[in-house]
């Protein structure tokens, strides 16, 4: 999990001017925001907590991590799509950097957004873009 966060630090948004929030829960998430400018999927649990997020603003681009409870991994990963491709070049190099490190990744299309997910055990890092 340390080399997936150490790629998903490394997405280029740190060329571009970001905008870091951090989350104690999807409550907070949802009551500032985060979920209606498309920096998370309303297909998170409600359990998850720790959520941190770098977003450009008035692109569709992000990068973060969150942590799961136990109890919510398993079902949080099966509405995971094991395809999808970004229309950025970007974002497909953070997914391939993940994989060639052994990380299984997932997909999921909020309609204008698509989000990759890579988790272990209990946590999880993400990127999002516009989907091709």
């Amino acid at each position: 999990m340390r080399i997936a966060f150490a790629i998903v630090c490394m997405v280029s948004l740190a060329s571009c001017e970001s905008i870091s929030s951090h989350y104690a829960s999807v409550a907070e998430a949802r009551e500032k925001g985060a979920f209606a400018k498309g920096w998370l999927p309303e297909i998170l649990p409600e359990s998850a907590t720790e959520i941190a997020v770098a977003s450009v603003p008035d692109s569709s681009t992000c990068e973060g991590k969150l942590a799961l409870d136990e109890h919510s991994v398993v079902p949080f990963l099966v509405k995971l799509s094991p395809a999808g491709d970004f229309r950025y070049t970007e974002q497909r190099e953070w997914v391939q950097r993940l994989k060639e490190a052994g990380s299984q990744v997932g997909y999921h299309s909020s309609g204008r957004v698509l989000f990759a997910f890579s988790c272990a055990k209990q946590k999880c890092v993400f990127v999002c873009g516009p989907g091709t």
